[in-house]
């Protein structure tokens, strides 16, 4: 029997406590891996490229831009990564 690795989440949520919540859900509520957890489109863009997620859960509006231009710039790189967006 193999053991299959946890699915890997990259958060990109510029609220403190809406982050802190799906951190929780993702790691100990669901047992997911967070790989980053980020704060801008930015960050987030450069977390993405470099962690290549399993999911990416992107707020629809962040400080320095919209979640959508994060998946848009992201998403042709990230063919296995799966979208939530939260508003």
């Amino acid at each position: 029997m193999s053991e299959r690795s946890p699915v890997r989440v990259v958060l990109v949520e510029d609220h403190t406590m809406v982050r802190q919540l799906f951190a929780h859900v993702v790691r100990d509520e669901l047992g997911f891996s967070l790989a980053a957890d980020c704060t801008s489109v930015a960050d987030g863009l450069q977390a993405l490229l470099r962690e290549k997620p399993d999911l990416a859960i992107v707020d629809w509006m962040l400080a320095d831009g919209r979640g959508f231009d994060l998946v848009r710039r992201a998403g042709p790189k990230l063919p296995r990564t799966r979208w939530l967006f939260v508003s």
